[in-house]
């Protein structure tokens, strides 16, 4: 009884640090994979041959505009950013080609943020303001 009581709390307390964008969720394979915890208004990671998806929660503190920075670097493969509303719906698709873009953020200020790399070896930094 006790083990399911611990059980339950933890994933209680893992449940409530996703939903408050303190920690990501990934599925992943990488030869190496270096990644930071999600902060406040980035998150990044370094990798070689990783194929995988990374999903987080980020909550706005208000209703304005935010901009969105990709700096990223890979040798190989690709890798693409996207923003989504709390229909998730696509609002911001970040990529090799389009490093930078802009949301509005209403009432609503809970938005999901999923990296997808595939197959590649480098390193990028999202980050936002």
């Amino acid at each position: 009884m006790q083990g399911i009581i611990i059980l339950l709390v933890t994933g209680i307390v893992i449940y409530l640090l996703y939903d408050n964008g303190y920690i990501g969720i990934t599925s992943k394979a990488a030869v190496v994979f270096i990644g930071s915890f999600p902060k406040k208004t980035s998150w990044q990671a370094t990798f070689t041959k990783c194929k995988g998806t990374m999903k987080r929660i980020i909550r706005f503190e208000d209703s304005k505009s935010y901009n969105f920075k990709l700096d990223l670097e890979i040798e190989e493969g690709e890798l693409v950013v996207e923003i989504m509303d709390s229909n998730k719906q696509v609002v911001l698709r970040l990529d090799t080609n389009t490093t930078t873009g802009s949301i509005d953020v209403g009432d609503n200020r809970k938005y999901y943020m999923t990296v997808r790399i595939g197959a590649a070896t480098g390193k990028y930094v999202v980050s936002w303001e």
